[in-house]
């Protein structure tokens, strides 16, 4: 999601993941009110991170996210 943009729920209905370096599997700029991913969200890459997102972005709670050489999950300032 970019900044600006605007949606209710997202569900993913199986995992996200990235095997490469320097990535982000998911990012969130803009508002998202609820955010399911049943299978988790996974950086496997180098230096890649999990979750990048805006504060105030969706709860997180009950997805599993991981990142093996990066942060599970980033959130910055609006």
């Amino acid at each position: 999601m970019k900044q600006g943009d605007r949606f209710g729920t997202a569900t993913v209905g199986g995992r996200v993941t990235t095997s490469g370096d320097h990535l982000t599997a998911v990012e969130i700029d803009g508002r998202l009110d609820t955010l399911t991913v049943t299978g988790g969200i996974h950086a496997r890459g180098r230096a890649s991170d999990a979750v990048r997102i805006c504060s105030g972005g969706p709860e997180l709670s009950g997805i599993e996210i991981t990142a093996a050489d990066g942060q599970s999950v980033t959130r910055r300032a609006e």
